[in-house]
C-alpha cells in the first residue's frame, strides 16, 4: 500500500467518524472535515455506502455500507480516474478545448473569372465604416459564407454581403 492508498484510507475512516457524529452536516462539510475529494465523495453516495434519508435542506446522512477498507479505496481511486478521463476525451476533439482560430478572410487564388473580386471589392467597401464584430467571412469561388455565434448564411451575390454589412453598421 503506498502513500495515496493509506492517506486515502485515512480520510475515508475519519469521514466514517465526521458522519456518526454529525449525520445532519451537508457534503460541503464533509470536505472540510475529511479533506477528502468531492468525486470521492459523489462515488460513496452513487454506491449507496453513505446514504440520506433525510431531505437536500434537512439531511440526515448514515454510512450503511461496509467499513473502509483498503478494496474500498482502490475503487474509488479507479473511479476518480474514471471520471476525469471521461471529462477529457483523449481521442478526437477535446470537449473543454478552445475552437481554433478562423481567419476573418480567406485568400485562396487570385482568380478574378469568378465573383471572388466582386465579394471582396464589397468587404472593402464598408470595411472602414463597420466594426464587425464576431463576423468571419470565407469567400469561396462563386459564394461567400458569413458566420457569427455559429450559424451561418451562404451568400452567392457580392450585392448581398455589401446590403448584409449595411443592415449591420446601421
Amino acid at each position: 500500500m503506498r502513500n495515496r492508498e493509506q492517506k486515502t484510507l485515512r480520510k475515508l475512516v475519519e469521514l466514517k467518524a465526521f458522519i456518526d457524529k454529525n449525520p445532519g452536516a451537508t457534503q460541503a462539510e464533509w470536505y472540510q472535515a475529511a479533506k477528502l475529494s468531492r468525486t470521492m465523495a459523489y462515488a460513496l453516495t452513487k454506491n449507496a455506502i453513505i446514504t440520506n434519508s433525510g431531505t437536500k435542506f434537512f439531511p440526515d446522512y448514515k454510512w450503511v455500507g461496509p467499513l473502509p477498507n483498503i478494496k474500498m479505496v482502490y475503487k474509488l481511486i479507479d473511479f476518480q480516474r474514471a471520471h476525469f478521463v471521461s471529462k477529457f476525451k483523449v481521442s478526437g476533439v477535446n470537449e473543454y478545448s478552445k475552437k481554433p482560430k478562423q481567419q476573418s478572410l480567406v485568400l485562396a487564388t487570385n482568380d478574378t473569372s469568378s465573383k471572388r473580386v466582386a465579394f471582396l471589392e464589397a468587404i472593402l467597401s464598408v470595411n472602414n465604416n463597420l466594426e464587425i464584430n464576431g463576423f468571419n467571412v470565407a469567400i469561396n469561388d462563386n459564394n461567400a459564407i458569413v458566420s457569427r455565434n455559429n450559424e451561418s448564411i451562404t451568400l452567392t451575390e457580392p450585392t448581398m454581403l455589401s446590403k448584409l454589412f449595411k443592415i449591420v453598421s446601421e
